[in-house]
């Protein structure tokens, strides 16, 4: 929260009677004046408004002590607590993604992406904190928010709401009075009414603030709730299955979501609700969130649907004997429902378990548990705590043993084979037994028996178990032989990738030997997800990969398994970063000598030639004006104002040094950047870099540990752009290079930016017929598109060098000068050509205002007219001055701003417009008139903390509508007659010592001569 106070420097007191203030403070005496005023139905403004939003209730004072606590936090704040409730009093909702809020100095809030503000209802941004409670509906809504600082001024301020595009949606200025009320000023009644304090409204009860809700304490609109979920815990599954949602003021329409994904749903009544659950979610376990979204944009409070893994099934372990001493051995486990997360537990003791399927596991039995014979207990534990029933294996005393088999494997259904089994401790007349079947057996050595295995043995998958029979009857370990089915062959996918937060995607997987029946299964890094798959033919297969497993950038393995459990090899779906700005390249540790030298500058150094790069993934050029880079340490860049990074394109900012080169496109486009701070400072042991907006807000993070601190190249992420990963430079591409700033891994330019160099013809008479425009430059690629008047037209494409476009007759209805540039189909922009469209002289009609007064100062002038051009320029006494178009859909209009050097003397002005074309129009005046001039002050000298005061003032050419200023703030004026006016001064102005500057104006811009008063103590 701010308090202001007037300072005045000695160089400004002593001149304060020549040198005019600046002419802004009119408008804020407007606004100031318009927010005092009674208001109608809903506010109105001299812009149109752009959404259905106003300003319901603001604090700028929070009270002292715990009452105070707007934001529920548990803390009194004097700027955290402060807060602006906006509400949507429309009939839709809104998206007010990239709103922003302001006062008078800057934008202080923006609000995120996406969010959307149902129909009336409200959203609340305090100062800062962390925001606790319902506020109305706005917290299940999403639209509680904690800004970086509101500093809403205690003297008087002015918010703003503007949309995306910057257009004003709603203001509100506010006086000293409201801004230290220790209490919001509100709407009373809500949205419709003019602005109280919040204790004097209708209903409030004497309560001091009410964010997020009426006046009275209760919600905008009656909000879904939800009271009970049935099932609430289901037994995960395949198979989809009904969730009945149970609450009320559900709206038909209402939409259940779970994991924010909109299920199809039936509306039974207001309280009822039923959904379908999908086999994504239903084959998914652990704990879901369910909430009811209604028509109008609502949310409910948050219930949660837990999706139950089933209990580990134990179905056998081999091998089943083991021979005391032999060591540490491993144990295949098969059965159903393990994870990838699953232990295996020997004697209640956790094993290292390595995960093979659900239906299988493996297992590094340590040496301990074969040192002495006995029966060792097996069961699998999920990693939710399920355990399975127990079997087990047995220690057995020395025996044959077998050591390896050859072959390990075949395929079910093959022609019987020979196998040979390698071990120790073999005797003639020793045999083979085959899953307890006896082989036909020949002895080789005490090492080496080899056994027939017929057709029959291997008709059936799973795993065999063979042991050796000595002549005595001992029998050795057992060895698993594995009898497989046929594993399908994966080819391709399609698509083979997604931006992260996409929704469902339609898979086409296509490969051979798939079977009727066959499932597409995704392996996460701590469950399997079953796909809902469609059986095509053993060439292809369809499948849907749910929206739940595309919200996290990440390389996702598909793999396909037969109902015969043959189970293919994994195969990638890429799921990308969706971030518009990514760090995609950064350099912490300088290759020594000259390979070093990245900045190009002729010089390695290890601090200077560090560099971060950062990539524009979207196909609209983006502002990085304020935006941060910073390590863990602190900030380290921040980029200037007007920093533009085209579509596709990227901007380098090295640790120092004189960058030399073309980086790319990034030197081109004035995009190549030494660290504000003096570095960048990345530290070889380890480091975060942060990419932070001008609000505060974290826009990504990259950390980085020894590896890459020391790896003398660059990190690039793999592939560049899109890659949720990083890989050293040279693994990227494959490439020798260690690095690439501002180009693509491979060293080319990120764009190919198309170059307009002639147009034929340049000019054309306004409401001619259809003609054909030639274009010649360089890098025009086909598909490309010619942009004017906001119209992006299809170009005919001749070549690299040539265009044509057609201009039809309603582009050429208004003359003026207007851009042509080119934009390739990937969305790279050309620069501007100027293109002419003549028309006839314009004609000037009115002017606004039509007169003002002496002393005024960058006097806003807006003339109308017929066949005034984009580009023209106003003309005041043969003299051009600032001039901006204004375009609406009935008309045009332009906006000059007119100088002080114009209005030193009482007079008529003549008024020109020059239009792109180079017509003159007719001549309109402007008449200037005597401003008010102070010539005597009752009083030039008070004593401070006397209260209010009041000053008579005597001159010449007042009027009934002069105000006085008081630095640049209006105070009570008194008009007497044309001689005469009187003024009162607040307490507030004259309870310190100083100086006070004092200025009357008058509406239409006159200003008289400046004096000052002494408050003396």
């Amino acid at each position: 929260m701010r308090k202001k106070t007037f300072s005045w420097c000695a160089f400004l007191l002593l001149v304060a009677l020549v040198f005019p203030c600046i002419f802004a403070v009119i408008f804020s005496w407007f606004n100031w004046a318009t927010s005092h005023a009674s208001i109608a139905a809903f506010p109105s403004q001299s812009t149109p408004q752009a959404a259905t939003l106003l300003i319901n209730e603001y604090l700028a004072d929070p009270p002292a002590g715990s009452a105070g606590d707007a934001n529920g936090d548990g803390v009194t704040s004097s700027t955290q607590d402060e807060f602006v409730e906006i509400v949507n009093y429309g009939l839709l909702p809104i998206n007010i993604g990239g709103f922003t809020l302001s006062d008078a100095s800057q934008v202080r809030f923006t609000f995120p992406t996406g969010k959307i503000v149902p129909a009336g209802e409200a959203a609340v941004v305090f100062g800062g904190g962390h925001p606790s409670g319902a506020f109305g509906n706005a917290m299940m809504n999403g639209l509680v928010f904690a800004s970086s600082g509101l500093s809403l001024n205690n003297g008087g301020d002015t918010l703003i709401i503007k949309d995306a595009s910057g257009m004003l949606v709603d203001s509100r200025t506010y006086p000293s009075a409201d801004g230290s009320a220790n209490q919001s000023i509100t709407r009373s009644p809500d949205v419709s009414g003019n602005f109280v304090r919040h204790a004097t409204a209708t209903g409030s009860g004497m309560a001091l603030y009410s964010p997020g809700t009426r006046v009275n304490g209760t919600t905008f609109s009656d909000g879904p709730r939800i009271t009970r979920l049935s099932p609430d815990q289901i037994l995960q599954s395949n198979s989809p299955f009904a969730l009945a949602v149970q609450g009320n003021n559900f709206s038909i329409g209402a939409l259940v979501y779970v994991d924010f994904i909109a299920l199809p749903t039936t509306f039974n009544s207001s309280a009822n609700l039923t959904a379908t659950v999908p086999v994504s979610i239903a084959s998914t376990a652990g704990k879901h969130f369910v909430e009811v979204v209604n028509q109008d944009g609502n949310h409910s409070n948050g219930a949660f649907l837990n999706i139950i893994s089933p209990p580990p099934e134990l179905f056998s372990i081999t091998p089943r004997l083991v021979e005391i001493g032999i060591g540490s051995f491993t144990l295949i486990v098969q059965g159903n429902h393990f994870t990838p997360l699953s232990k295996v537990l020997i004697e209640g003791s956790l094993m290292t378990t390595f995960f093979s399927g659900t239906r299988q596991l493996f297992v590094t039995v340590p040496a301990s548990f074969t040192n002495t014979v006995g029966v060792r207990r097996v069961q699998v534990r999920n990693d939710d705590g399920n355990l399975s029933a127990e079997l087990s294996f047995e220690v057995i005393a020395k025996n044959p043993r077998i050591i390896s088999l050859n072959p390990l494997q075949t395929i079910a259904g093959s022609p019987a084979f020979t196998l040979t089994v390698n071990g120790a401790n073999f005797t003639s007349g020793a045999v083979v037994s085959f899953q307890q079947t006896l082989l036909d057996t020949k002895f080789l050595s005490a090492s080496v028996l080899l056994a027939e295995v017929p057709a029959a043995l291997i008709a059936d998958i799973g795993l065999k178990s063979v042991v050796v029979q000595s002549g005595g009857g001992a029998l050795s370990n057992e060895s698993p032989f594995r009898v497989s089915a046929a594993a399908p062959l994966l080819n391709s996918i399609a698509p083979n990738a997604a931006i992260e937060g996409s929704p469902e995607q339609a898979l086409v997987i296509s490969g051979t030997g798939f079977k009727r029946g066959a499932v597409v299964r995704a392996l996460g890094t701590s469950q399997i997800t079953s796909l809902d798959t469609t059986f095509i033919s053993a060439e292809q297969l369809a499948a849907k990969l749910p929206a739940s497993l595309l919200q996290t950038a990440t390389n996702l393995a598909l793999q396909v398994e037969n109902p015969d459990f043959g189970l293919s090899i994994e195969i990638v779906f890429k799921v990308f970063i969706k971030d518009p700005l990514v760090i995609n390249e950064y350099l912490a540790d300088p290759p020594d000598g000259l390979a070093g030298d990245a900045n190009g500058d002729g010089a390695r150094s290890s601090s200077q030639d560090e560099f971060i790069e950062i990539v524009n993934r979207t196909d609209v050029a983006k502002d990085l004006s304020g935006y941060a880079l910073a390590d863990a340490d602190g900030v380290r860049h921040v980029f200037a104002s007007a920093t533009i990074i085209p579509p596709f394109e990227a901007a380098v900012v090295f640790g120092g040094g004189n960058p030399q080169g073309r980086f790319g496109n990034a030197m081109e486009n004035g995009l190549v950047f030494t660290a504000s701070t003096g570095g960048l400072s990345l530290n070889n042991g380890g480091d975060t870099i942060k990419l932070i907006d001008p609000a505060g807000n974290l826009v990504q993070e990259i950390k980085f540990g020894v590896p890459e601190g020391n790896a003398s190249q660059s990190i690039n992420r793999n592939p560049d752009i899109d890659g949720a990963v990083f890989s050293n430079h040279q693994r990227v591409t494959g490439f020798d290079k260690l690095f690439s700033p501002g180009a693509k891994a491979t060293g080319e330019a990120f764009t190919i930016k198309p170059v307009i160099t002639a147009l034929s013809p340049t000019s054309v008479q306004a409401r001619s017929a259809d003609f054909s425009l030639l274009l010649s430059g360089e890098n025009f690629q086909p598909g490309a598109l010619v942009i004017v008047k906001q119209n992006f037209l299809p170009a005919l494409y001749h070549s690299e060098s040539e265009l044509e476009v057609r201009f039809n007759d309603e582009l050429l209805l208004d003359g003026g000068t207007f851009d042509i540039q080119v934009q390739n189909p990937k969305g790279e922009i050309s620069g501007k050509a100027k293109f002419v469209i003549r028309d006839d002289p314009p004609q000037l009609h009115s002017i606004t205002p039509s007169q003002t007064g002496t002393g005024a100062q960058n006097l806003e002038i807006t003339i109308q007219g017929d066949r005034l051009q984009r580009g023209a320029a106003v003309m005041i006494a043969n003299e051009k001055v600032e001039t901006r178009f204004i375009q609406t859909r009935a008309t045009a209009a332009l906006v000059a701003i007119a100088p002080e050097k114009f209005f030193t003397v009482a007079r008529d002005l003549e008024i020109r417009v020059l239009n792109a074309d180079g017509n003159l129009s007719n001549l309109i005046t402007l008449r200037v008139e005597n401003g008010p001039l102070i010539t005597r002050v009752s009083r030039t000298k008070f004593k401070a903390g006397q209260g209010t005061i009041e000053i008579t003032f005597s001159g010449v050419a007042f009027r009934p509508d002069i105000v006085l200023f008081v630095g640049n703030e209006a105070v009570q004026t008194t008009f007497l007659n044309e001689t005469s006016f009187a003024a009162r001064l607040p307490a507030a102005m004259t309870e310190k010592s100083g100086q006070l500057m004092l200025q009357a104006r008058h509406p239409d811009g006159g200003r008289s001569n400046r004096l000052t008063i002494k408050i003396v103590e």
